[in-house]
């Protein structure tokens, strides 16, 4: 069995304001936040197609086993880290 470890911590550096910003830091960091949100989804939903595509024509049962626990995992961490993104943008 192989186990995988991803590093899902997510940092975002928050600048001091300066004169030539002309905008609220806490404001950009939310859009920032949320576009990458957006960004993330995105892919997630990509990454979706391929695997229903993948898994379409599979006839034989263990390889349709074998992928199905593959894509669990894959969805699993994709979850967690839409949940750890989304904790920071809501904050």
């Amino acid at each position: 069995m192989v186990l995988f470890f991803l590093d899902l911590r997510i940092t975002t550096k928050v600048n001091k304001p300066s004169p030539q910003d002309g905008g609220d830091p806490l404001e950009k960091l939310k859009t920032k936040q949320n576009e990458e949100m957006l960004v993330l989804l995105e892919e997630e939903r990509e990454k979706e197609k391929q695997r229903e595509a993948e898994i379409e024509f599979v006839t034989d049962p263990e390889r349709r086993k074998h992928l199905e626990k593959t894509f669990k995992i894959e969805r699993g961490l994709a979850c967690a880290r839409i949940e750890q993104l989304a904790e920071y943008v809501l904050e």
